[in-house]
């Protein structure tokens, strides 16, 4: 874990936190998906958001509780969500899904629509590219799914999402790759 934080601590998702905040406003209920140690969830909560942050991480959440204490975090997995239909106006889910096989992705975003209200906003991103791999970070070792424009958006079609704004950006960590982000309707 500490890795990882030492990593990205210093990377920003400002911009992209900014435009989620544009489609879902406080005091919204936001599900962050893949929270890490919570630094973006950190940020939702001192806006004014209900934040629960769920990653299958335990010592991550155990870092995001120390960190956020204003935000709710839980063990969980993505593909199974414990919370009831409807229940957040907001799913954020940075720089997660592309850790899950691409046989398994479908089943979490069917999960994130099942607990999205109806007008309810979901940011994801993932990494463009094809195939995947499995990269050395720390002293373990993380799959990266890679997804190209047209079949993640055909995915996420077949989840029930509709995109409604897309950008790309350079990758975050040393890996040649961009980031492709969707904010879905």
């Amino acid at each position: 874990m500490g890795a990882y934080i030492q990593r990205t601590e210093h990377l920003s998702a400002e911009r992209k936190l900014e435009r989620f905040m544009r489609h879902v406003q406080a005091p919204a209920r936001v599900l962050s998906v893949g929270c890490g140690y919570g630094k973006d969830e950190a940020v939702l909560a001192a806006r004014g958001y209900g934040v629960t942050g769920i990653d299958l991480s335990a010592a991550m959440i155990a870092e995001a509780k120390r960190r956020v204490p204003a935000a709710r975090f839980q063990e969980m997995d993505m593909r199974s969500l414990l919370f009831e239909e409807y229940c957040f106006d907001g799913v954020y889910c940075m720089a997660s899904l592309h850790h899950l096989s691409r046989s398994d992705a479908p089943q979490a975003l069917r999960e994130m629509r099942r607990v999205l209200v109806p007008s309810g906003t979901l940011f994801i991103s993932v990494k463009e590219g094809s195939g995947d791999e499995l990269r050395t970070l720390g002293t373990g070792t993380v799959r990266e799914t890679f997804y190209d424009d047209a079949g993640f958006r055909e995915m996420l079609q077949g989840a029930g999402f509709t995109v409604a704004e897309f950008s790309t950006d350079d990758a975050r960590t040393a890996t040649p790759k961009r980031w492709l982000n969707y904010y879905c309707n």
